[in-house]
């Protein structure tokens, strides 16, 4: 192992409104080696632990059981100025490694040390703990990408979440002085007999947390869908760096079929002020569903943003109007009573929701039809 010296790299700027996470003090995106990014200190991968950029991530391999190994990336030290107490951190990994029964500390890590708070978040590709393993959350997807992320409003209290949804409540006690954020991991413990086992990091960011926020857009824009394309997530755009837990979510609809919130999380190359609700199971069609997103944080409570988005029964070409096209397609779409519809582009016509497109239906898309142009 060897060490290399300290450099540290942070942006400070100030920030032009108060929003949850309103300023990025720092960011590494995994499209450059750790090294090429400066501010690293601490035990290098080495032989038999190797690392390379690949795919725009920073991955790091092991081969065998046995072949003990122990990195740590200090991605960076803030000590001057100090950092704030209401501090975030955030960063999107994945690993192929399942949790084992024998440990929950031989996959990768992530070290929040803000004093006097010092937090080694232990993660496997399907599960993450905090550093004692009392708090915990498993069942996630393998091998795919996650985000994960520290947050404190007053620089004692913090929670530890994973897409959204926080897994541990916590009180730092311990006495530290220095500050740092760090890259961990060990690989090949004995007894863990996961063989080439891969850790990919995507991004490492973080910065201060206030309370107000705004969403300004989202992705589809909120109103009119496409009743042709199932919509099971959305993204939504915050005018600063953001973020919206799963619990930060209240979701209504006007029918009996209301979406529950999977996850709230960063994809690949999004910004900081992104962030993409995902569902578990399309918006019912016929019906309007809203995500009203506050703060979650102590009164007053100023941020109140809804995104809404409804179908328009009748619209097949989805146009804004039910026209002279829609009723063509209409009668492609007939099925007759008692048999179910097995085109989901044929659902803009199913009026009465029972999967057949028969005349009750056409009886109603005769109220909604316009005529021959929008």
């Amino acid at each position: 192992m060897r060490t290399v010296g300290v450099l540290v790299v942070c942006a400070w700027t100030v920030a032009s409104a108060p929003l949850r996470a309103d300023e990025t003090l720092f960011r590494y995106e995994g499209n450059v080696h750790p090294l090429e990014a400066g501010a690293l200190v601490g035990s290098l991968c080495e032989d038999p632990c190797s690392d390379s950029v690949e795919d725009g991530h920073y991955v790091l391999r092991w081969r065998i059981e046995g072949d003990l190994v122990n990195f740590q990336f200090q991605i960076t030290t803030v000590e001057e100025p100090p950092p704030p107490p209401n501090f975030w951190v955030e960063w999107r990994f994945r690993s192929n490694h399942p949790l084992t029964p024998s440990s929950f500390t031989c996959d990768a890590g992530f070290k929040v040390q803000l004093p006097p708070i010092l937090e080694p978040v232990h993660m496997y590709g399907d599960a993450a703990f905090n550093n004692s393993g009392d708090f915990g959350i498993s069942g996630f997807e393998l091998d795919e990408f996650h985000v994960f992320r520290f947050e404190s409003i007053d620089g004692v209290d913090y929670t530890l979440a994973v897409d959204g949804t926080v897994f541990a409540h916590l009180t730092g006690d311990t006495f530290i002085r220095s500050t740092s954020v760090a890259l961990r991991g060990q690989g090949g413990c004995i007894g863990d007999s996961f063989p080439n086992m891969i850790n990919e990091w995507d991004f490492v960011r973080y910065g201060t947390i206030s309370f107000g926020e705004k969403v300004i857009a989202s992705d589809p824009p909120q109103g009119l869908v496409d009743a042709r394309k199932p919509l099971d997530r959305f993204t939504v755009t915050f005018d600063s760096a953001n973020y919206v837990y799963i619990d930060d979510v209240l979701v209504e609809t006007t029918g009996n079929e209301t979406p529950v919130v999977l996850m709230t999380r960063r994809r690949e190359n999004d910004e900081p002020d992104t962030v993409e609700i995902v569902l578990d199971r399309p918006l019912a069609f016929g019906e309007t569903t809203s995500f009203t997103m506050t703060d979650a944080g102590p009164p007053p409570i100023d941020g109140v943003n809804v995104i809404e988005y409804y179908f328009a029964t009748g619209d097949f070409d989805n146009d804004g109007a039910v026209t002279l096209t829609d009723h063509a397609q209409l009668s492609n779409c007939m099925t007759g009573p008692d048999t179910k519809s097995t085109s989901k582009t044929c659902t803009a016509f199913d009026f009465t929701a029972d999967k057949a497109i028969d005349l009750w239906d056409f009886a109603f898309f005769q109220t909604v039809f316009t005529g021959d142009t929008p």
